[in-house]
């Protein structure tokens, strides 16, 4: 009776053991549950670091489960993919969605929601592509635009250049033969169609600093190319030997503006440029200047010399009055051997105009009449300059006495 009883005690205690091990087991389950149900419940509501600690905790319970490390790892793929996306890093943060999708027996939301900005991805690289394809061509169409261009006072290229247009990569120099040469910023460019549309902004340009340009390419009867404004006014293509030929004799004093362009656009090297192709190319800036300042002012061809002066700022105009008013800026005084050669007193603006301060070769005026004539002396005249022809500076030139 012993045996049997002490069989019976340990039957009982065995079955205790295992009713107090599957209470503790359905306790751990139930805490793996609510953990695994709150992370879910987090998603939801997009507050995924929390549903993060929710997953965290479901695999402490359950160091191997494989749902609880699936939603965790899809937890933290999604918060990858969205902050990548947010860095428009488009690439990696489908990648990380990629993963997500992948997962088996992981989040539905979190798939679903992955789905959705992976469809956004591709949409952004489709607009991206046709932007990109669309930029591309335009800028192959604008290769077609860039170059030097002209109008002639006669017929093409037999007759003198009366207006040259250049398009460079972000910036045109344009101008007439009367006003020289001005180089305009390219503030916007757009193509409609095939038709090119640039906005210009010229800083050092005294008037109508902006222009509005809307150019067509076509080609003549001849098959000649040219780019046609919206006034319909053609311009075709110059280079420098059609220069040469032409004599056009526009450029004034813009060689730096030239040597720019060279150096920005290889194509536009071949832009008129009497630096490298003048017969004055030989002579300094400053003795062209002078020479057309006489040509363009005084026009006397006849002169056996020429002398040029300068006056500082400051400088009294007239030296015969004790209380004459003075020079505002440096000028320069170019004259002729013999008083009857004529005088001029001019400063340069350096964008190929002078303003000119008509003193007098000699001062015959009373008193009383000096404070009108100081007063008009003192508002100066801005004319351009015209380049005149290479012969007639030249031969200036070799006139020339400079003293200062």
């Amino acid at each position: 009776m012993k045996i049997k009883h002490k069989y019976i005690f340990l039957y009982t205690t065995i079955q205790l053991i295992l009713l107090l091990g599957g209470c503790a087991a359905e306790v751990n389950n139930k805490a793996y549950d609510e953990a695994i149900g709150n992370g879910l419940e987090e998603l939801r509501i997009e507050s995924y670091e929390k549903a993060e600690e929710y997953f965290k905790i479901a695999l402490e319970e359950e160091p191997k489960d494989v749902r609880a490390e699936t939603l965790l790892n899809q937890t933290q793929s999604s918060v990858d993919a969205l902050n990548l996306f947010e860095k428009e890093q488009y690439d990696e943060a489908f990648e990380k969605a990629e993963l997500v999708q992948s997962a088996e027996n992981g989040s539905g939301y979190l798939e679903s929601k992955m789905s959705n900005l992976m469809d956004e991805i591709t949409s952004i690289r489709d607009e991206k592509g046709v932007a990109e394809q669309k930029e591309k061509s335009q800028k192959e169409l604008f290769e077609d635009f860039k170059g030097s261009y002209a109008t002639f006072s006669g017929e093409n290229y037999e007759w003198p250049i009366d207006f040259l247009f250049i398009i460079a990569d972000d910036f045109v120099i344009s101008g007439y033969k009367q006003t020289g040469l001005y180089s305009s910023e390219i503030v916007n460019k757009t193509f409609d169609g095939n038709t090119l549309i640039i906005d210009t902004y010229a800083k050092e340009k005294p008037s109508n600093k902006e222009e509005h340009y809307m150019i067509d390419i076509s080609f003549n009867d001849n098959n000649e190319k040219y780019i046609q404004f919206e006034t319909d006014e053609r311009l075709y293509p110059i280079t420098v030997d059609d220069v040469v030929e032409t004599g056009a004799g526009l450029l004034n004093d813009s060689f730096n503006v030239l040597d720019g362009l060279r150096t920005y656009d290889e194509r536009a090297k071949q832009t008129v440029s009497y630096s490298n192709t003048s017969f004055l190319k030989d002579y300094s800036a400053k003795k062209i200047e002078f020479a057309r300042v006489w040509l363009n002012t005084i026009k006397n061809e006849e002169v056996t010399e020429l002398n040029i002066y300068e006056e500082k700022a400051g400088t009294i105009i007239n030296p015969y009055d004790d209380n004459s008013p003075v020079y505002p800026e440096d000028v320069k005084v170019i004259n002729g051997a013999a008083t009857a050669d004529g005088m001029v007193v001019y400063s340069g603006n350096g964008d190929g105009t002078i303003d000119i301060y008509p003193v007098p070769s000699h001062w015959h005026a009373t008193p009383e009449e000096l404070p009108e004539i100081y007063k008009e002396i003192l508002n100066p005249t801005t004319i351009y300059l015209e380049t005149m022809k290479d012969e007639q500076v030249i031969d200036l030139i070799q006139k020339m006495n400079i003293h200062y």
